[in-house]
């Protein structure tokens, strides 16, 4: 091979890479702007997990019903009587809360749910008493969806799993099955499996993201 042919082809690969590379991060940056809440809310979310972890002496992998034993919440029954999916009961004279869910939600929703509610006691406010879905929800509400996915998928335990298995870099196909995995591991929804993994990668590629270990 000729030094001007194989200077030619390494010029090409080089323009690929870049070109596939600035696909890559206008790819990323667009996902982050599609989520619900900042970076920001993102990362100091993350520390304020870190800090009720660490003040009740409790590892990130700690199960959520751990957890609720912590915050003194227990399940409750279903009920017709609720607008929203689920009401967080004041504390009864033992200072244990119950969850009270809207009847007929799945297993997931409910889990998802619990975790909702606990969230906002460790988060430190208030659930709203009127709760609109999607976008239109108030900004406390999206802190403390983001808070019970973080609480169900820790941030460290799943980069490490998709790190494992190489998942930015396999196809359409082997991405489903490693969300699928997750949601049974993590007893998740496939929409909240794949929006935690957006959120760890973003999380991640924060260089200046100071993480409470």
């Amino acid at each position: 091979m000729s030094i001007e042919l194989y200077l030619s082809i390494t010029s090409i690969v080089i323009i690929v890479i870049t070109i596939v590379t600035g696909l890559e991060i206008r790819k990323t940056s667009k996902e982050i702007n599609e989520m619900d809440i900042e970076l920001k809310d993102m990362c100091n979310m993350e520390n304020t997990i870190a800090s009720f972890y660490k003040k009740n002496n409790l590892k990130p992998e700690t199960s959520l019903e751990e957890i609720a034993k912590v915050l003194k919440v227990t399940w409750g029954n279903g009920s017709q009587n609720i607008q929203s999916q689920a009401v967080l009961c004041e504390p009864d004279e033992n200072g244990i809360r119950k969850i009270i869910f809207k009847e007929g939600l799945s297993g997931e929703t409910k889990r998802f749910v619990f975790a909702h509610e606990c969230a906002h006691l460790i988060n430190g406010d208030t659930a709203p008493l009127t709760r609109p879905l999607g976008r239109n929800k108030p900004k406390v509400e999206q802190l403390a969806d983001y808070t019970a996915a973080a609480l169900l998928m820790p941030l460290n335990r799943v980069y490490q799993y998709l790190e494992l298995n190489n998942y930015q870099r396999v196809s359409k196909g082997k991405k489903k099955r490693l969300v699928r995995e997750l949601c049974k591991v993590y007893e998740v929804s496939e929409i909240i499996a794949v929006r935690r993994i957006k959120e760890v990668y973003a999380i991640q590629q924060k260089s200046s993201y100071d993480y409470v270990k």
